[in-house]
């Protein structure tokens, strides 16, 4: 099931259903059936960007006028792809779903993220300079296969992170987990 984008002319898909059981979500014509939320969250601050190859693309900055608690990244806004998540200041989530389409992490600072869910065909390629430092909450991190690079600091002072995988991971920058002092197992 997929929701189309509502702009005159314009018949692209703007997302398409998401079945996470892990957020409890089950959604039906872009409305889950167990909370009534919408089918991506609404009210995320974003702005366009051009990348080295000259496409465009979405970054988003910011939860604007977003309530929830649980953010739900959609793949893409205003017919372009999401392709990155930098969240300029602190804020208050408890989960946050990366579709496939975001390529990197540049910062999420929340000292309440306890989840990050990555879509099974999460497109990531790196986390970005400090992209979880002071998530003090989050326990652990699945990075896909993608994902070959880990900026300086990415981790730092995640004082409960216990569990992250670096199967993959090319290059770990300085510091990166720095003051992990729950750090048990790395695979």
């Amino acid at each position: 099931e997929v929701a189309h984008c509502d702009h005159e002319g314009c018949d692209e898909i703007d997302t398409k259903t998401i079945e996470n059981s892990k957020l409890g979500h089950n959604f039906v014509d872009g409305k889950c059936t167990n909370c009534q939320c919408n089918e991506f969250s609404e009210g995320l601050e974003y702005y366009f960007e051009i990348d080295e190859n000259d496409e465009a693309g979405i970054v988003i900055t910011g939860l604007g006028t977003c309530t929830d608690r649980d953010i739900i990244i959609p793949e893409k806004l205003r017919g372009l792809p999401v392709v990155a998540v930098n969240f300029y200041y602190s804020i208050d989530i408890d989960s946050i779903y990366i579709p496939k389409t975001v390529r990197s992490i540049r910062r999420i600072n929340s000292s309440s993220l306890k989840e990050v869910i990555l879509d099974e065909e999460c497109a990531l390629e790196e986390l970005g300079y400090e992209a979880f430092r002071w998530c003090t909450s989050l326990e652990s991190i699945s990075l896909p296969q993608s994902c070959q690079k880990i900026g300086n600091y990415a981790f730092a002072d995640c004082t409960s992170l216990k569990h992250i995988n670096l199967d993959f991971v090319v290059e770990i920058g300085q510091y990166a987990f720095y003051d992990c002092a729950s750090l048990e197992y790395v695979s």
